[in-house]
């Protein structure tokens, strides 16, 4: 009895490691795949969202003094295929079960190459083919005394981003691509930072209290080296006045 229960013990075992390198055995295209970023995307579109009142932790290294964060708005940059047919397809860009060999001259051009010797699998991450020249940020309405309906706000607004860029450049150190934080008008900076991951959060680093409580518009330009320009309209329902002024550090 004892003997039928190890091997019963036994076969578990095996099944559940047959389980969890499933993905390997039934997908060999992953045994030869080397890189960490598995998606590249050529940027057409943008789409905005109103995003927590939260601010960032105050130990996070943002290139300068900064006293106050407060999150507005998030975007996510696309690739769009036909959208009156078929929308957006989730696997636009992928490297691994739809080869590109443009796409992976591109990540070898950024050192993305040598992945595979330190993990089983791909790392997964999203990338943005070029990088960003420009970024322009209004509001329907004045923020406070400083700036008033229509002012460039994009100096007073902080990008946080997936960083895939300083990850491949540090060999691969820890298991995914850690967070970048660039100032919206540090075009130069932007520039230099290689295939961002397609999400944004932008943080504002004044207190907007005149518009506490109220629904605005606001509009989101940017600009790529390559040429391509997306811009996006959309409203923003901004948090009470007690937490404009005490946005609480919850990170991400």
């Amino acid at each position: 009895m004892k003997k039928l229960l190890n091997s019963v013990a036994l076969l578990l075992i095996l099944s559940v490691a047959c389980l969890l390198f499933a993905r390997c055995d039934y997908h060999p295209e992953y045994q030869a795949y080397t890189h960490y970023i598995t998606h590249v995307y050529i940027a057409d579109s943008v789409e905005c969202k109103s995003s927590e009142g939260i601010g960032l932790s105050k130990d996070i290294k943002m290139g300068r003094d900064v006293d106050y964060t407060l999150r507005v708005f998030s975007c996510v940059f696309y690739e769009k295929i036909d959208r009156e047919s078929n929308g957006y397809d989730p696997y636009r860009g992928d490297l691994v079960t739809r080869p590109n060999h443009a796409r992976i001259a591109f990540l070898k051009s950024i050192g993305d190459n040598g992945y595979k010797g330190r993990h089983i699998q791909p790392g997964g991450g999203s990338a943005l083919w070029s990088p960003i020249s420009n970024i322009s940020i209004q509001c329907s309405k004045a923020i406070n005394e400083r700036y008033p309906a229509g002012s460039e706000l994009s100096s007073i607004f902080l990008v946080t981003f997936t960083d895939n860029y300083s990850y491949i450049k540090g060999g691969y150190k820890g298991q995914d691509a850690g967070f970048g934080h660039l100032f919206a008008n540090d075009g130069e900076s932007f520039l230099k930072n290689l295939a961002p991951g397609p999400r944004f959060l932008f943080y504002i680093i004044e207190a907007p209290s005149a518009i506490a409580g109220e629904t605005v518009e606001f509009t989101l330009e940017v600009t790529f080296r390559n040429g391509t320009v997306v811009k996006d309209k959309f409203a923003v329902a901004m948090p009470s006045l007690e937490v404009i002024k005490n946005p609480q550090p919850l990170g991400r």
